[in-house]
């Protein structure tokens, strides 16, 4: 979590708003996740893609959007392909990924997904030898193949969406 060994506080903080009346459309904060892949030691440039199309029941009104990837992340894009139509709406696109804007972004516009819409999403990353985490002595790592883990010399494709429901 804090890789500084402390040399930085904590800044987490957290607002917490309670509504007087029964909330008409609860918010729910959707996984998007790509969990299956390897990054070969040594590649740069490497494209990880996901597509997911909208299911019957599942049409939702999207107010924001977060992409997840750890520190050998380099680009995150995530599109809506409209059923009957060959363009994309763009949702977010981060095309210098930085590690510390992992946070929820909200559009201007809430804008709604439909039965037949397809949720795509795209994470590229660096894992050449020029790109690995430094070590504690200052060398850096050595590269190595890297998957989906927890750990944030793992590696994540994970996309969020916020999300109300009819």
């Amino acid at each position: 979590y804090n890789m500084a060994n402390g040399r930085f506080p904590d800044q987490s903080k957290i607002d917490l708003f309670f509504s007087k009346t029964p909330v008409e459309h609860p918010g729910y904060l959707l996984p998007i996740p790509q969990p299956v892949f390897e990054l070969q030691a040594g590649q740069k440039n490497i494209p990880i893609g996901f597509e997911y199309t909208v299911k019957d029941g599942e049409d939702a009104t999207i107010w924001g959007v977060s992409g997840h990837m750890h520190i050998l992340g380099q680009s995150w894009w995530m599109k809506i392909g409209r059923q009957g139509s060959t363009s994309n709406e763009c949702l977010l696109n981060i095309p210098q990924w930085n590690f510390h804007w992992q946070r929820m972004y909200f559009l201007q516009q809430p804008t709604k997904i439909n039965v037949g819409d397809t949720l795509k999403m795209q994470c590229v990353f660096d894992n050449s030898a020029d790109n690995q985490p430094l070590l504690p002595d200052g060398t850096r790592r050595v590269a190595k193949n890297v998957y989906w883990g927890e750990n944030t010399t793992d590696e994540m494709c994970l996309g969020l969406i916020y999300v109300t429901t009819k």
